[in-house]
């Protein structure tokens, strides 16, 4: 199962898994992490996700692993309007989503 812009793309761990002579079979694309999250926690599928996504969705009964491949860390970025800038309650808000993601899980 894979998270996907769209179909068809190859991806990191395709590439990684290339290396090895290896390769993985897509069964389903979905939309995002929990999307992933709920489909591998109703089915045989594995899902590729991080394992922060994994700890923010309690509930689902998941089995987590490492993955035998080296991935590229995840690069999240904030990006807003200019006219932005100066509103008090969005810098709040940029400050506390800053926070969070120099904190980690």
């Amino acid at each position: 199962m894979v998270f996907a812009r769209r179909r068809g793309c190859s991806s990191p761990a395709d590439e990684a898994l290339a290396v090895l002579g290896l390769f993985r079979r897509v069964s389903v694309v979905v939309p995002g992490f929990p999307a992933v999250i709920a489909v591998a926690s109703a089915s045989d599928l594995l899902g590729l996700v991080p394992r922060s996504a994994c700890l923010a969705l309690p509930g689902y009964e998941i089995a987590l692993f490492e993955l035998p491949i080296r991935m590229p860390e995840i690069v999240v970025s904030q990006i807003w309007h200019p006219r932005m800038d100066a509103d008090a309650g969005h810098r709040w808000l940029r400050a506390m989503v800053f926070e969070a993601f120099r904190k980690g899980p």
